[in-house]
This record gives structure tokens, sequence and C-alpha cells, in this order.
């Protein structure tokens, strides 16, 4: 490859980059807009798992048409997103995985890239660990992974990804310690903090608050509920010869080749046939959903970094939707229209 050809590829690279951080900065508007959240949520009869999939349908949406106008409407957003040709060529050269993770490792991740080792918080972890053990709780989360901050798991953008980061990032924690069932949960007082909210669950599973349990809930809380979740992009290219790819989980018998994986998953002549579709994971046709890359990372300037609300941000959103007022109850998995006054 000649000098010419190598400054080509270079400014089609840069070109590439600076229309991902445009339609991830014009996305990221949206999500902060407290009515757009408001008006998606209503339209989705405020079930979080629809609004999961509506806000991976946009997203899909960006990614196709690199749309970055800032006066799009939420009509215009849901339309059916144009058919695109060459799409198996486009999803390898133009296209993006994406990966959900809680705000307590974003600024780490910004610094050091996606997937490095020195992410991890040890603090952090510690605390998480001392709680687990007083609780008896050692992990009943679904995933595989062995909380290596190197052992990374990946989507294809859309409803997945979406899903889990306003669910269960980390999925550790809110299938761990912090787990609720509908049948027995801690109401939420409409207006609090999440991080109260969660001080109070934590406390309540705890016959005896010793002073190192409050000191390691207090660790948990400041890490875990300090920033708001996140969904990190990063492009295709960059993983595609990744001897370091498995589905499902690490396993030498697992290994895949991501580019056959791809043109084998991708059968029809439709780009956003390689999106995800659904909020659970192992529930989409395409198997597009559940890939872990290992000793592998990708440098912060590949990423494209997006804040997104939480399970907690969206009930309270619901019940800012059904008019329940600051001071009043309402319960943490419905959202119950009948409140009471504390």
């Amino acid at each position: 490859m000649n000098r010419k050809e190598v400054l080509l590829k270079i400014k089609e690279r840069l070109k590439k980059g600076k229309q991902q951080k445009d339609f991830n900065d014009t996305f990221q508007n949206l999500v902060q807009n407290e009515n757009f959240i408001l008006q998606l949520l209503e339209i989705s009869a405020n079930d979080i798992d629809v609004f999961c999939t509506m806000l991976g349908y946009i997203y899909t949406r960006f990614i196709v048409t690199r749309e970055i106008r800032a006066d799009l409407q939420l009509e215009e957003l849901l339309k059916d997103i144009p058919y695109v040709e060459n799409y198996k060529e486009r999803v390898i050269e133009n296209g993006v995985f994406t990966h959900s993770c809680n705000g307590s490792m974003i600024d780490a991740i910004k610094q050091n890239g996606l997937g490095n080792k020195q992410n991890k918080n040890e603090q952090l972890w510690a605390a998480l660990e001392f709680l687990e053990q007083k609780l008896g709780t050692t992990g009943n989360y679904t995933k595989y992974q062995t909380n290596r901050v190197d052992e990374v798991y990946f989507s294809a953008p859309g409803a997945t990804t979406f899903g889990y980061a306003c669910h269960f990032a980390p999925e550790r924690l809110f299938l761990g310690i912090l787990e609720q069932t509908p049948e027995n949960n801690i109401k939420v007082v409409m207006g609090e903090t999440k991080k109260d909210y969660y001080r109070r669950v934590l406390y309540s599973k705890f016959d005896i608050l010793e002073d190192e349990t409050k000191k390691n809930i207090e660790i948990v809380l400041d890490g875990f509920f300090s920033k708001p979740n996140y969904v990190v992009s990063f492009p295709i290219s960059s993983i595609i010869n990744s001897p370091n790819i498995y589905f499902e989980k690490v396993d030498e018998e697992h290994r895949i080749s991501l580019k056959e994986f791809i043109d084998n998953n991708c059968a029809y002549q439709d780009y956003t046939n390689f999106f995800t579709t659904s909020v659970g994971s192992n529930s989409n046709s395409n198997n597009m959903d559940n890939f872990v890359m290992i000793d592998t990372v990708i440098p912060p300037e590949q990423l494209g970094i997006i804040a997104v609300p939480d399970y907690f941000d969206l009930i309270e959103y619901i019940a800012k939707n059904k008019n329940i007022l600051p001071g009043e109850e309402f319960d943490y998995f419905t959202v119950v229209k009948e409140v009471r006054k504390i």
C-alpha cells in the first residue's frame, strides 16, 4: 500500500469516527431529555422492556442512517428504518458492537480502554464481596463471567444492550445482594435518591448492622450509584480478526470466527437483521447478542460512550407519568397507581 492509499484510509477512518461521535452525541442529547424519556415511556405503556426495545430501535436507526439532526421528533425516530444495500459489508466496515456497564467503571474505561485489567476497582469489589459473604449470596447471576474486567461481554447494538444497561448493570449486584421479588420488595418513596433507596434495601437484609457492614454498604452505594449506567460502542473492524472472541462463555470449544459468524447470522438482505430486537439475552433468532472477548483492549479513542437511565431512574419517570407525588410510596416492580401518603 502506497503513501497516498494509507492517507486515504486514515482520512476515511477519521471521517467514520466523526460520524459515530456526531450521531452518538445526538442520541445522548435525546436520552438526557426528560420530556423525551417521559414520552417514550408513555408510548411504551410504561413497560420498561418495551421502552428498552424502542430505545434500541432508535439507536439502530441512528447507526444505519447516520442521522445527526437535533430537531428529530419521536414520531420520525419510530418510523421504519430505510433499506440499506450491501449490508454485510457495511456491518463489518462501518458497524459497531456495544457493551453495557455500570458507571463505576466508566472513568477507568475512558482512561485505559475497554477490557483493560487496570479498570478493576479493588476497594469496591472487596466491599461487594464482604456483603455477599455476610448475606450468603455468592453470585446468583446469569452470565458465566468470572468478574474479570478484561472479560468483556458485548452484543450487536439494539434492544439487548439497552435492556441490560437499564436493568442489570452489573447483574452481580442486582441479582445478588440487592435482589428483590415482587412479593417481597421495599416500596420506593417518590423523590428519594437512588442511594437512599438502595441503602434501605440493603439495611432490610441484615438483622444486625455492625459498623463494618455499614462502612461496606456505603462503599458499594457510592461506587455503583454515583454515576448513571452506560452503553459503550466500539468498531467491529477493530476486533473482526481477533482470535479471542467467544460465543456465550469463555471456552475453547466456543471460540468463533467473528467474520464468519456475522456472515452466517445475517442471512437476509437487510442490514437491520444484524441488530438485536429483544431485551432478554439468548432470545434473538440472529444470535448476535452474547459474545465475550478476553485479552483484548479497545483503546479510548475508538469508544463511543452514552449515559442511559437505569431501572430506578425509569420507575421514577413512570411514577411521574402516573401523577404520583413527592413523598408518596409506589411499588418497585409494578409502579402501582394505588399509593398512600407517608
